[in-house]
């Protein structure tokens, strides 16, 4: 529930301050396909209406019916990704249609704790790319690998 309210305090800030190029004004929020009528739940609570997407339409992208929704991807200012912990594998299918965002911010949840290796974390920045870091965030990664 924190994550869509942290969604909508981004995404207001976004709209605000007029950050980025705004081609769209839906956030984009991926999740398990399990999960994906409590996030609408959650959303509705926090009055946010964000494309919300299956992780399973990520790993098929080449159906009919996923081309459709994953269009969003790369045209959202903002992006969610709910158990990013998920996306470690560069190679697989979800984590490929991840690659495509061109988001101004993300934030991304997991309640299972990265615990393998720094690389892990490293991995995921590296799928996601940095342009979206400010440059202190930046600096102090780069202090870190």
């Amino acid at each position: 529930r924190s994550t869509a309210m942290a969604m909508r305090v981004a995404m207001n800030r976004l709209i605000s301050t007029n950050v980025g190029r705004m081609d769209s004004l839906v956030p984009v929020h991926i999740c398990p396909p399990a999960v994906v009528g409590n996030w609408l739940s959650y959303f509705d609570r926090v009055g946010l209406r964000p494309e919300v997407i299956s992780q399973g339409l990520l790993s098929n992208p080449k159906k009919e019916s996923s081309k459709n929704r994953l269009k969003h991807i790369p045209r959202t200012p903002l992006l969610g990704v709910d158990e990013i912990h998920n996306y470690l594998n560069k190679k697989s299918n979800r984590t490929k249609s991840l690659k495509t965002q061109n988001a101004d911010a993300i934030i991304l949840a997991t309640a299972t704790p990265i615990n393998k290796e720094f690389k892990d974390l490293t991995k995921l920045l590296e799928i996601l790319g940095t342009n979206w870091m400010d440059p202190i965030t930046m600096k102090e990664l780069k202090r870190l690998l």
